[in-house]
């Protein structure tokens, strides 16, 4: 790819850059999942993956630009690796951010596995309304645990 030496210089002073060792971190502009923007020959991609592109050459089909660092921001080509989306998948489960966490271990979970398990045994003792008001849940989301029927707490049984 031909790249006009000042397109480079541009976009390396929107990074941090720091030693070999660091991240360097993406100063510009971001898009919805946290990845730096960068906008060259009609069209934005990922910062770093012009890093690569900047410092490696073209990613081969098939390929992808991965952060050995997990950090979405930076630019460090010592951090970058080429990989597949399959590698990418399992680096996501292996370094826990993978969305299909079940339980209290989802970002989204509003109460703990102990309180689901009060939660249960108060069934038809407590009215709902009131195990609702006391964990700050709704009445349906009672509902559904007591139920068993609640995404990522089924495990429980």
């Amino acid at each position: 790819i031909v790249v006009a030496m000042k397109t480079v210089a541009n976009f390396w002073a929107q990074v941090d850059v720091g030693d070999g060792t660091t991240c360097w971190n993406w100063l510009g502009s971001t898009d919805k999942g946290g990845y730096g923007a960068f906008w060259f020959k009609d069209r934005t991609r990922s910062s770093h993956n012009w890093a690569w592109v900047f410092t490696h050459g073209p990613i081969p089909r098939g390929q992808l630009v991965r952060h050995r660092c997990d950090n979405r921001l930076c630019c460090n080509p010592v951090h970058l690796e080429l990989g597949t989306h399959t590698d990418n998948a399992h680096d996501r489960v292996v370094r826990g951010r993978s969305a299909s966490k079940r339980g209290e271990l989802n970002g989204r979970a509003k109460v703990t596995t102990t309180q689901v398990r009060e939660i249960r045994a108060l069934r038809g003792i407590v009215l709902q309304r009131d195990l609702a008001a006391r964990y700050g849940i709704t009445q349906v989301s009672v509902s559904r645990i007591q139920r068993g029927i609640v995404g990522g707490w089924n495990h429980l049984g």
